[in-house]
């Protein structure tokens, strides 16, 4: 049990501290319906750089067995740079980062 003093103090905290969680609040939502719009950009570019790094190398299915140009072999090969890798990954989890912003998982 605490005194009327001590008792009148901390309920001037928590009403103070339970302000301070909803202005937090309200300035999250703010700076999220802000940011919604170039987030979405940012992830449509991720994809675009997704596609372009991982995606298929050419729709010629003859490419992929036997013989084949040698363009398309090095570029099979650099598709498995750990360049190549690393930069997956790095989009990759860009990717998961912004779709949780977002909230709206694909």
């Amino acid at each position: 049990m605490l005194c009327k003093r001590h008792r009148n103090v901390a309920l001037k905290r928590l009403d103070a501290a339970r302000q301070k969680q909803e202005q937090q609040a309200e300035d999250r939502e703010l700076h999220r319906a802000k940011m919604l719009p170039e987030w979405r950009a940012e992830r449509e570019r991720v994809e675009a750089d997704m596609e372009r790094y991982g995606g298929s190398l050419t729709n010629d299915r003859a490419a992929y067995g036997g013989q084949s140009h040698p363009s398309i072999r090095r570029k099979q090969l650099q598709a498995l740079s750990d360049t190549n890798v690393q930069r997956m990954a790095k989009l990759s989890k860009r990717w998961q980062r912004l779709t949780d912003l977002i909230g709206d998982h694909k």
